[in-house]
């Protein structure tokens, strides 16, 4: 019987070839990491246990119940309402905003309380101060690109393009006539005689 001598004994080339691939897989199977380095454990799927759509609409149900009872009294806060809109007394025109509410309120007590400090005239709103002082300055900030005419108001600028474009968007439900400005379908309206009801 021979005794061990504590060398390693050497393997064939068949053997070595296989120890090879062995090691190759250990190292795809490790995730691709060398020897000592442990490999992170698979994931495990928990599957929830699941309910039919009874018991999730009865589960649903009773805690409802046990919350509206423990709030009962208590005022409730929706967090994303919207707030009521602002409705006029007098006409029932409703505003989103409070301001544009307690502006459009000088239209009935007809307080204006905006003042032109070179002739003295009262506007309900800064912005009419504004324009009106134009009159005086002779200031025309708004230009016509198609012709350069200039206008003292934005809104006189947007009529005039009119002209250029040949748009009539305002059409009287009587004859069919069109005209570029309500003005002139206002106008146009007083002379169809009045239709007795």
């Amino acid at each position: 019987m021979e005794k061990p001598t504590g060398k390693k004994t050497t393997q064939g080339p068949k053997e070595d070839a296989a120890a090879q691939r062995d090691s190759a897989k250990d190292q795809k199977a490790s995730g691709g990491r060398g020897p000592g380095r442990r490999a992170a454990p698979a994931k495990k799927h928990r599957r929830e246990p699941s309910l039919s759509p009874e018991d999730e609409a009865h589960i649903f149900d009773a805690f409802d119940a046990s919350f509206k009872d423990d709030f009962e009294g208590v005022p409730v806060f929706i967090p994303f309402q919207r707030k009521k809109p602002h409705e006029c007394g007098e006409c029932g025109r409703i505003f989103k905003h409070k301001t544009d509410h307690s502006r459009h309120q000088r239209v009935h007590t007809g307080e204006k309380p905006f003042q032109c400090a070179q002739c003295g005239k009262a506007f309900r709103h800064s912005s009419d101060v504004t324009k009106h002082r134009r009159t005086h300055t002779g200031e025309k900030p708004f230009m016509c690109g198609e012709c350069g005419k200039a206008f003292n108001c934005g809104s006189n600028l947007l009529k005039h393009r009119k002209t250029h474009t040949g748009e009539k968007p305002y059409e009287c439900k009587e004859c069919g006539k069109t005209f570029a400005y309500s003005s002139c379908l206002i106008r146009h309206r007083k002379r169809h005689p009045r239709k007795k009801h």
